[in-house]
């Protein structure tokens, strides 16, 4: 799949270049990207929290209408708060 010309693997791979020991969470800003379907896989392998603009707008909205289910499948941040 692509969307902005970009490849969930070349997304994937931009994601464990940055990352490092120092890098305590990973956050991918850019609406026209694949991330948010990869946020799970990339938490599990790096071992910390990833965040996708998309996702992370979702739950915001979600939160400020007082929707606070969890939702598995997308990363820490909907199944988690």
């Amino acid at each position: 799949m692509y969307t902005a010309r970009i490849s969930a693997s070349e997304i994937r791979d931009a994601f464990l270049a940055v990352d490092g020991p120092g890098v305590e969470a990973l956050v991918q800003v850019g609406t026209n990207l694949v991330c948010s379907t990869l946020v799970e896989e990339l938490e599990a392998q790096l071992g910390k929290p990833v965040l996708a603009v998309n996702t992370a707008t979702a739950w915001a909205a979600l939160r400020q209408h007082g929707i606070n289910d969890r939702l598995s499948g997308w990363g820490r941040l909907l199944s988690q708060h």
